[in-house]
């Protein structure tokens, strides 16, 4: 079933791929992404490794974890995991799934947490996810062609996440849902979070 298009447009994401040139895609991995609308982004991703193929179902519209996105952000952008004696935050152990991906992370200074802790099980917010997208691809502090001013909601993003918002918007990773909103603190489904990671990919080429 298509999904409504208040949820469709939501991070800004059509039906259509935003991935440039022919697809060819390996036979499928995810028996529940048939049909979805982020079908084509989401089985880029496990072409490539990026997302868990070792189960059989993605489960696209369970909303994701900021561990798990974190996963899958340090491997698009190719970044070295990490796996450090000390563990930089008291929350994320060791013995955790996500560790190296999270250590790797914030040595890239794409994450730093809060009061010593990530929180990685907890739900991502699309301006928290446009942080991270952002964070991966350095300070770009020209943003002189963008503004939140598009956005009806632009009140309600959080003062530490507005530059990297508007770095998120200048490379095309977000826009906005059919309202003119940006719905900062909506959280992010698991096909939400693919979508914009294929944007992240595209973007760097």
């Amino acid at each position: 079933m298509e999904t409504p298009p208040n949820r469709r447009w939501s991070l800004g994401i059509g039906i259509k791929s935003r991935w440039s040139g022919p697809v060819v895609l390996s036979k499928p991995v995810f028996i529940d992404v048939k049909g979805h609308w982020a079908e084509t982004d989401i089985k880029k991703l496990a072409d490539q490794k990026i997302v868990d193929t070792a189960v059989n179902r993605f489960k696209p519209d369970e909303v994701i974890s900021k561990g798990e996105t974190i996963s899958m952000l340090v491997k698009a952008l190719d970044l070295n995991r990490y796996f450090p004696d000390k563990p930089s935050f008291s929350d994320v152990t060791k013995e955790y799934r996500y560790y190296g991906d999270i250590e790797g992370a914030f040595k890239s200074g794409i994450i730093k947490g809060d009061n010593g802790k990530f929180n990685p099980g907890g739900e991502l917010t699309r301006e928290t996810l446009a942080v991270f997208a952002a964070k991966g691809f350095g300070d770009l502090k020209n943003h002189d062609d963008v503004t939140l001013d598009r956005f009806k909601d632009a009140g309600k993003i959080s003062d530490w996440a507005k530059n990297d918002v508007l770095t998120a918007v200048k490379l095309g990773l977000f826009t906005g849902d059919g309202q003119g909103n940006f719905n900062p603190l909506q959280k992010v489904t698991k096909a939400e979070a693919a979508a914009v990671i294929a944007r992240v990919i595209a973007a760097q080429g």
